[in-house]
């Protein structure tokens, strides 16, 4: 039974108008708390007057600071870095304004920005970092392709700093036991608490001959990865198609490897979209080709409805979802030709994607809301008794 049902919580994030996991992550949170009367405000920074992607009750109340640290993020490293040191004042003073004016029980950040000042705001309440990325995140970040030396540098201690400030947090969250070891011993505020999902009984019927993926379009997600292994295999499987939800940087990089690769045919590229489900009912098989994740959230959304996944054991997630060969195939990193087989393995066989189809639904039952959000209703019992 939930007892502090009056409580403050405020999350704090960088926008909520993108269809990325965090911020479906957020909206399904606040949308459980709201509704057994939990007082939530949703603090963003880069809100900029859009709309919320996800619907939101009018109960939560919705504060956006007006800082937007991106503002110059296509100018030179040193306009950038005089207009950040600016915007970073501005925003301590605004978000003090608001914790010593509105008093919080409990606020839980999922940004890295303000991490160096949050805690010293002495507005009383108790502070969570909630980290949707893996320990090595910005590692990968900055071995990216479009990043530049003194990008990669700046990636690199940006992690160092991280990790000296997480230890501040009186609880650091992470989403798989995994990231919790990659952590390792000298955390001792941190615990695992995964991401949640209304546990769902209709499913797809798999007959429909598509393969989806779901994604931002930038380099984490690997979709230049996937449309490599497509061009493969869309000869031998004409009839097949492949579709790709997302939005991003990469957008038309990749709609240009598409056309290049010669399969513009057989992949068709799709806007974000707030209906996602039925997507996920309509589509027979989830492509999941990420190079690096915290806890893929639109993973365990196509599982939920029954849809068999292939993936790469990227850090972090897919392995504490997926066991190979039972309900979807976990492929090592780097390993397309295993990826390619295991997509055509289940192209070609029906039974084979209801059979993992249904033990994939039945292996995230243990993701359900109200299993999830117990743990967090623990959790902030036992920081308002410390």
């Amino acid at each position: 039974m939930f007892c502090f049902e009056k409580m403050k919580i405020t999350y704090l994030i960088d926008g909520m108008y993108n269809s990325a996991g965090m911020e479906r992550v957020v909206a399904n949170k606040v949308n459980y708390l709201s509704s057994l009367g939990y007082n939530i405000t949703i603090l963003t920074t880069n809100q900029k007057n859009r709309d919320y992607f996800y619907s939101i009750p009018e109960c939560v109340t919705k504060i956006d600071l007006d800082i937007n640290f991106d503002d110059y993020i296509k100018s030179n490293i040193f306009i950038r870095l005089q207009s950040y040191s600016k915007k970073k004042v501005l925003f301590k003073e605004r978000l003090s304004y608001f914790l010593l004016n509105n008093k919080q029980d409990i606020l839980i950040c999922l940004m890295t920005r303000g991490m160096e000042f949050l805690f010293d705001i002495p507005d009383g309440s108790k502070k969570i970092c909630e980290c949707h990325f893996n320990r090595y995140s910005n590692y990968y970040i900055g071995k990216a392709d479009n990043r530049t030396f003194i990008q990669r540098i700046v990636y690199s201690i940006r992690d160092f700093w991280i990790r000296k400030r997480i230890k501040k947090f009186d609880r650091f969250v992470v989403l798989t036991q995994e990231d919790k070891k990659y952590w390792g011993n000298a955390y001792s505020n941190i615990i695992c608490i995964p991401n949640s999902i209304t546990y769902a009984k209709n499913v797809a019927s798999l007959k429909n001959k598509v393969v989806l993926a779901v994604g931002r379009l930038n380099y984490q997600k690997g979709f230049d990865i996937l449309l490599s292994i497509w061009a493969l295999i869309s000869p031998r499987f004409p009839d097949w198609k492949l579709h790709i939800y997302g939005s991003g940087e990469d957008s038309e990089k990749l709609e240009k490897l598409a056309k290049s690769l010669g399969i513009i045919s057989s992949v068709i590229f799709f806007s974000p979209t707030q209906r996602i489900d039925e997507v996920f009912l309509s589509s027979s098989i989830f492509a999941f080709p990420s190079r690096f994740e915290g806890l893929p959230m639109v993973l365990l959304e196509a599982m939920n409805k029954g849809l068999p996944s292939v993936a790469f054991n990227c850090k972090c997630g897919p392995s504490d979802i997926i066991k190979n060969s039972e309900n979807g195939f976990l492929c090592n990193m780097g390993d397309n030709k295993s990826f390619q087989n295991a997509l055509e393995m289940l192209m070609s066989s029906y039974d084979l994607r209801v059979k993992m189809g249904y033990k994939a639904n039945l292996s995230v039952r243990d993701y359900d809301h109200h299993i999830i959000m117990r743990k967090w209703d623990n959790l902030f019992k036992e920081l308002l008794k410390s």
